[in-house]
């Protein structure tokens, strides 16, 4: 789902409005020749411990240039958290704590139509050039990865998620309507940190969608829990589920605003550093 269905677009806003919206943003731009450019930003004090949060936005045009959609606050990927980073109007504990990589599925309605090997492959290349000046000038520490998705982008997380190659996961509007995930990727994402975040009045992605894969994970976490005599982690599995659309969205995109809300959320930003 395109953010610029959204968020509403003041009418006097223009490209020019959108160049000084950014001008001045922390947030750079990086590219891996073989997979996507992408948004980046580190925190002041960067350094190889700092985890990396990987945002994949929804669906949109994604036809402009990279800072004119990503960063853009009344863009297509509007109140994601490149956008709030560009418009400073970011939680602090995101600014404080966290390396942001956001790539962009330019020419692509969603990173859905891509292969799922495309992404890791620009993980991949993010770890193998952090903390090179010219091409990745911050560095991040791979074993704290930390996975975003909102709307198409959510439905690919979770795919991406069955890797285990990264350290939580954050699932907005999740968008797979099957009725259950295949076992062996149930088994795969078990005892992994994961917040789903859907509002019941979504008009895009049913919130049963959500609502299955939350009691699909819960109940293979308590199955894996309760053969391992480990229950430390009843809580791996956090589920905010709105019954209104906190954003209050126009009727078109109605309650299809959790990636808004969690962006903005401090309280997942703690969870993220935890």
């Amino acid at each position: 789902m395109s953010s610029s269905e959204l968020l509403s677009k003041p009418t006097h806003t223009t490209n020019t409005n959108v160049t000084s919206n950014t001008i001045d943003s922390p947030l750079k731009v990086v590219t891996d020749p073989q997979t996507y450019s992408a948004l980046a930003y580190a925190p002041p004090n960067n350094n190889r411990k700092t985890p990396l949060i990987l945002v994949l936005h929804g669906a949109g045009k994604n036809d402009k240039d990279i800072l004119r959609d990503l960063a853009d606050p009344y863009g297509e990927h509007a109140g994601l958290i490149p956008s709030l980073i560009a418009s400073h109007t970011a939680p602090s504990n995101l600014l404080n704590n966290f390396c942001v990589l956001a790539p962009y599925s330019y020419g692509k309605s969603s990173f859905y139509e891509d292969p799922r090997k495309k992404i890791l492959d620009f993980v991949d290349w993010a770890i193998r050039n952090q903390n090179t000046e010219d091409v990745l000038p911050f560095q991040f520490d791979p074993n704290r990865i930390i996975l975003f998705g909102f709307s198409d982008g959510a439905t690919v997380a979770i795919e991406l998620l069955t890797t285990r190659r990264f350290s939580k996961g954050v699932i907005c509007s999740y968008g797979y309507s099957g009725k259950s995930l295949p076992s062996t990727a149930l088994q795969r994402l078990s005892n992994l940190p994961i917040w789903v975040f859907h509002s019941q009045d979504d008009v895009i992605f049913d919130v049963h969608n959500s609502d299955r894969l939350v009691q699909q994970l819960e109940m293979v976490n308590n199955n894996n829990n309760i053969n391992n005599d480990n229950n430390n982690d009843k809580h791996i599995v956090q589920y905010s589920r709105y019954n209104r659309d906190p954003e209050n969205l126009p009727a078109r995109a109605k309650g299809h605003s959790m990636g808004i809300t969690a962006s903005k959320s401090s309280d997942l930003y703690d969870w993220m550093i935890q």
